[in-house]
């Protein structure tokens, strides 16, 4: 998109349809409105006590397919991240499941 400078309603549409025309804006909102669909179905079957702690799992499978996809290096306290939050969940799931 560049460099933009809003001065008026009339700079607004312009700077619309260049972002609907990025292939990249697209791909995020549909994205983010499958995230948000999916969210409101879990909370709909799962508490949120359940549902809000798998969250953190985000940082783990991140840093597993980074590592696996990409080639990215994990040091020992990238593993060591990742055995506290898993370690973190299953305690906060523990009583609950």
């Amino acid at each position: 998109m560049g460099a933009f400078s809003i001065k008026g309603l009339q700079d607004i549409l312009p700077l619309i349809s260049s972002a609907l025309k990025n292939p990249y804006v697209v791909v995020g909102t549909l994205l983010l409105t499958l995230s948000s669909l999916f969210w409101i179905t879990l909370l709909s079957w799962f508490k949120i006590g359940i549902v809000l702690p798998m969250t953190a799992l985000t940082y783990v499978i991140v840093a597993i397919i980074s590592s696996l996809l990409l080639g990215e290096g994990l040091s020992f306290y990238n593993y060591l991240g990742v055995v506290i939050i898993t370690v973190g969940i299953y305690f906060l799931l523990y009583k609950i499941v």
